[in-house]
């Protein structure tokens, strides 16, 4: 495998953790992020990989622990609309009612089901043999600004994400009309001739 292919497959494997692998820099040039870079953030992820060699049995590993994890940790609901969360259910299991309980921050508990059946699919993988189906679960309600807690009851397990209601600005006329200040210093734009 060539440097070059050796690079963009540890590009894939660090997208495969969410990991943005380059960036614009103040003069909007492109900047990438080094092989040695990558390695380690994907190690510190928690990838099982020590050299380039490990890269495709890591690759396989995300790819299956992403779609047998029902629930991302953690969704943001924006202004207090209705969260979107994605549910992964293995086809097999593609029946069935799920039980749902969202504890809000302020102790209150919404309660709720989900028709598996009737979970419009969002995309579909095969992993290792098992056919998976992914489906958005729409919260029922809007929420208050907070942390709140969200676990499903799912054919023989409990799957559990934060559900993060924030504001989309934190800026208002109001603040505006006083005297404020803050300071804002992107790290990633500090450099020096050394």
């Amino acid at each position: 495998m060539t440097a070059e292919n050796e690079l963009l497959s540890l590009q894939n494997l660090a997208r495969a953790y969410g990991v943005e692998t380059d960036y614009r820099d103040n003069n909007g040039r492109r900047q990438e992020a080094s092989a040695e870079a990558l390695l380690a953030v994907v190690r510190a992820l928690g990838s099982p990989v020590s050299s380039v060699e490990d890269i495709p049995g890591a690759r396989r590993e995300r790819r299956e622990s992403y779609w047998r994890q029902p629930l991302e940790p953690v969704a943001v609901a924006w202004d207090g609309t209705p969260a979107e969360i994605e549910l992964h259910v293995p086809s097999e299991k593609g029946s069935g009612v799920l039980q749902c309980h969202l504890m809000l921050e302020t102790g209150e508990v919404r309660r709720w089901t989900i028709d598996v059946a009737g979970l419009s699919t969002t995309q579909e993988s095969m992993v290792e043999g098992t056919r998976y189906r992914a489906g958005t679960v729409v919260l029922p309600e809007a929420l208050p600004v907070g942390y709140h807690r969200l676990t499903v009851e799912m054919l023989g397990g409990l799957a559990e994400a934060m559900i993060i209601s924030a504001p989309a600005r934190a800026w208002s006329a109001g603040v505006a009309a006083r005297s404020v200040w803050g300071s804002f210093l992107p790290l990633y734009s500090l450099y020096s001739k050394r």
